[in-house]
């Protein structure tokens, strides 16, 4: 459930960090671009690197699985839903 999770706030992460222009090359123009496809980035590789990080022990397990169950359908309609 937390991988799941997880990877649909990636999906997310790329949806809204990406540039509102045709070209990659077009993010110098405006500095608001700019700054939303480098933190983007930043967040999108802080939760890849998560997405493969094992836990430790079994509470965090539980934890993940719970946190999965009520957040996974939440999420699920953020990604339909963000523009």
């Amino acid at each position: 459930m937390g991988s799941i999770f997880i990877a649909i706030l990636i999906v997310i992460t790329a949806r809204v960090a990406r540039s509102q222009l045709e070209q990659l090359w077009t993010i110098y123009e405006t500095p608001d671009d700019l700054i939303r496809v480098a933190l983007g980035l930043a967040v999108y590789i802080w939760l890849a690197v998560n997405l493969f990080v094992l836990r430790r022990d079994v509470g965090a397990y539980r934890t993940w699985f719970y946190l999965g169950l009520v957040l996974l359908p939440l999420s699920v309609v953020c990604a339909v839903t963000v523009r």
